[in-house]
């Protein structure tokens, strides 16, 4: 293929791994200075399940290919030992496919070398052997994600754009791009690559034209069918594709019919303002919204009702009520979404409605008393997974009323008043969070009953947990550390089962464990070692309790 630079390397490899399946070779010749810059090697050192991936590989020795969308670290990468090399995952690949790179879906860092397969239509899953592994054993070079970044040379924005354009899986998006960088960069060696790659994309997929009623073109330029978001989405036949292009667009929509709309271009050029309160509103239909930044005021953003939405990329922010309003039977996925200082609270789910939210980053906001960024009620299901939450200032992040299904899973929540907080009826389960600096990480009300396992709560944080009185649900296998008023909090009257925790760091005169009174259930195999603490690490208002305690190290 034209766009694609081919390099010798020499036959005897520089340092090999067996065990690992690795090696390094010498390329000939200096690709740095053909590529106009060398790009730093980056590596991300904790792969969760679940974390999205992409894969750029040639399987069969074919042109090369991207795989994403079910292309992740596996659930089952759960059941490998940390200290490990393998790697799990779902990426789809055949003969040809070993030796290519699996890269974190969001920041491009290299996760693991990819060299065995097993998944197929019944289960099962791929193999590799994690990078950090590999980087130990061949001094390759390759920095932490944790660690700073070393700076590109100055002067090549160009192989930047064209860097970003060639990652992109969604052929409509990599074009966009690749037009983009030819009009910005005219007279560079990207953009005579692109030029290139853009023929190749041409010849290989042809792209709709604009009179094919399947494909609306928006641009703010009049260079499309159209100039408003909102003309096309109403002109639109069920099913239809519509690409916007960079530019800023207003007004709010109704749409009752299956679409997919794709900002094409780089990150934050498509911008769409919502107005006046009037949302989009989603009536029925299965769709896809990707790579647009959305801005609104007086109301929600968008207001699902029904049917089937996945929303992905680009970024949502400034709004006076609840971003996202999920109810009745519609099902969400949110991913990978950039949440802008919300005021009211970003996501709210009602009725019998299913929510995801998986790998998005919430920013500082300021929330309205009562609320919460993210809310489920009635018998809603939301499953939240791998987020990052920073610091969210006087607020509830995350608050539970509904009797539905919820799955709070491996996200990352630094600061607020409150965490999480399960009201009567709710039976989350809080799993593997790390919570940094909360205020109370976790509030388990009257009448709800969760599991709170496996969770890491640090960072000067006012209370671990809190049992309401009449609270229910287990507290287990948690590590509660340096919190100044106390570990776990248990009000009178509630039924428990505290059980395998490590709570330490606690001083000045406040407890580990405070038991209420009346309290019956378990409080057992806790360790309390090394808290500092006048009142003793285990206290209890009954002076003959109910609730069992046994095993308790202090």
């Amino acid at each position: 293929v034209a766009s694609v630079k081919t390099f010798p390397v020499a036959n005897r490899e520089i340092t090999l791994n067996k065990p690992l399946d690795a090696m390094v070779l010498q390329v000939l010749g200096d690709a740095n200075e053909a590529l106009g810059g060398h790009v730093p090697m980056v590596m991300e050192t904790d792969p969760r399940p679940r974390r999205a991936l992409t894969m750029i590989h040639h399987p069969k020795g074919d042109p090369q290919q991207f795989s994403s969308g079910t292309c992740q670290i596996h659930p089952r990468q759960s059941e490998i030992p940390e200290d490990a090399s393998q790697l799990r995952h779902s990426c789809e690949t055949t003969g040809g496919s070993s030796g290519s790179l699996l890269l974190d879906a969001r920041t491009l860092a290299v996760v693991a070398l990819h060299n065995t397969g097993g998944l197929s239509r019944q289960g099962g899953f791929n193999g590799g052997h994690k990078i950090a592994m590999i980087e130990e054993a061949l001094d390759i070079g390759f920095t932490s994600t944790a660690a700073p970044v070393p700076v590109k040379p100055v002067g090549n924005p160009a192989n930047d754009a064209l860097l970003a354009a060639l990652l992109l899986s969604d052929d409509a998006k990599k074009r966009g791009a690749l037009e983009i960088l030819i009009q910005q960069f005219p007279d560079s060696l990207a953009a005579q690559s692109a030029q290139q790659t853009l023929a190749a994309l041409i010849a290989v997929t042809p792209t709709a034209k604009p009179s094919d009623p399947g494909l609306l073109i928006v641009a703010e330029d009049g260079s499309g069918q159209f100039t408003s978001t909102t003309e096309a989405i109403a002109a639109a036949p069920d099913g239809a594709r519509i690409e916007v292009r960079p530019g800023g667009y207003t007004g709010a929509a109704v749409v009752d019919k299956s679409l997919t709309i794709i900002g094409i271009g780089q990150s934050g050029e498509v911008n769409w303002e919502l107005m006046d309160g009037e949302p989009i509103l989603w009536k029925k239909g299965t769709g896809e919204i990707s790579n647009i930044a959305f801005y609104g005021h007086e109301g929600h953003v968008l207001r699902v009702v029904d049917g089937r939405l996945h929303i992905e990329g680009g970024s949502i922010g400034n709004f006076t009520k609840s971003a996202i309003h999920v109810e009745g039977t519609a099902n969400v996925t949110l991913k990978d979404i950039d949440f802008l200082g919300c005021v009211e609270s970003c996501v709210e789910s009602f009725a019998t409605s299913v929510t995801q939210i998986l790998g998005n980053t919430f920013y500082d906001g300021n929330y309205v008393e009562g609320k919460a960024l993210i809310s489920a009620n009635e018998t809603a299901k939301l499953i939240i997974d791998d987020n990052v939450f920073q610091y969210q200032g006087s607020s509830t992040v995350i608050s539970i009323a509904s009797r539905g299904p919820v799955e709070i899973i491996r996200n990352q929540i630094d600061g607020s008043d409150i965490a999480i907080e399960v009201l009567d009826g709710s039976s989350a389960q809080i799993l593997e969070n790390r919570f940094d600096g909360a205020g109370i990480a976790v509030v388990i009300g009257a009448g709800a009953d969760p599991l709170v396992k496996g969770n890491d709560i640090y960072g000067d944080c006012g209370l671990g947990l809190r049992y309401d009185s009449g609270a229910k649900g287990g507290v287990q296998d948690n590590d509660i550390r340096n919190c100044l008023v106390g570990g776990i909090e248990i009000l009178e009257a509630a039924d428990v089962m505290v059980t395998g925790n490590r709570i330490n760091g606690i001083r000045d005169g406040k407890f580990g464990i405070w038991v209420g009174k009346q309290t019956t259930g378990r409080v057992a195999f806790n360790d309390l070692r090394g808290n500092d603490t006048a009142l003793g690490a285990l206290n209890w208002a009954d002076k003959e309790p109910k609730v069992v305690m046994t095993g308790n190290k202090y």
